[in-house]
């Protein structure tokens, strides 16, 4: 129960510690750089979804994602605590 409560809290200043920063915008070149991969991606996502439906896919990346994501803050997690542990 503890640690769940050290881990919200963590989350929590994590996330208002990002939402404070003010990030500069992004150069002209990456912003060109990044829509042209996101135009690839999008293109050839038609290629997978002849084999495989379209709302499955969608659902199982989604899926993929999030369990990625909890994962490697588990394991982030995982490495604040070995570091403060006496």
């Amino acid at each position: 129960m503890a640690t769940a409560l050290i881990l919200i809290a963590f989350i929590v200043l994590f996330v208002g510690t990002i939402i404070l920063i003010q990030f500069p915008e992004l150069a002209t070149d990456i912003y060109i750089t990044l829509e042209a991969f996101i135009d690839y991606i999008s293109e050839s996502s038609g290629i997978l979804w002849f084999f495989l439906p379209k709302t499955f896919t969608l659902i199982v990346l989604g899926l993929v994602i999030a369990i990625e994501v909890i994962f490697r803050a588990f394991l982030l997690f995982q490495w604040i605590y070995d570091k403060l542990k006496p």
